[in-house]
């Protein structure tokens, strides 16, 4: 059996809807919104936390479409990867993300090499990454690209009663 032919390239705009999608699947172990829907019992701003992600996706897109990629299996769409630069060449992986049925096939480390790539090309000197301490496979990724955790967040969250 041949292995799957995996092609890391631009995000183009019909990329997007079908990324959209995708999120429930993608985000579903590690999206805060979710934890607090589950929690709480309430959509952050009336809408589900999926949809904040697509919605997240969708403006790094329309502000800057050179800065999502997107990963193909055979074809299909299969996950993403989005890059920030900030000023003083100051760079983010963004979020980024494999569905799970295409998880454990060294997809998430393709996306991430490019971004780096990509980082480095435009002249950052310094990279940040953020993610959930329970994320354990991304956080090997990015270990094994030499970033070293620095700082542990906690989130926290408060609700008012109306």
């Amino acid at each position: 059996m041949a292995a799957d032919e995996i092609v890391v390239r631009a995000c183009r705009e019909a990329d997007v809807a079908v990324l959209a999608a995708m999120m429930r699947d993608i985000w579903y172990d590690s999206a805060g919104y979710r934890k607090v829907e589950e929690w709480y019992g309430v959509a952050v701003g009336g809408r589900h936390w999926w949809e904040h992600k697509a919605d997240t996706l969708r403006n790094i897109y329309c502000e800057h479409p050179d800065w999502v990629l997107v990963a193909e299996v055979d074809g299909e769409v299969a996950g993403y990867a989005t890059l920030i630069i900030e000023p003083e060449a100051i760079g983010r992986v963004g979020e980024n993300g494999v569905h799970p049925k295409y998880r454990r096939r060294g997809i998430g480390k393709r996306l991430h090499e490019e971004v780096l790539r990509r980082l480095k090309d435009a002249g950052v000197s310094l990279v940040f990454v953020t993610t959930t301490s329970e994320n354990t496979p991304a956080r090997k990724v990015y270990e094994s690209q030499g970033f070293r955790t620095i700082h542990t967040n906690v989130l926290m969250v408060n609700r008012f009663d109306t």
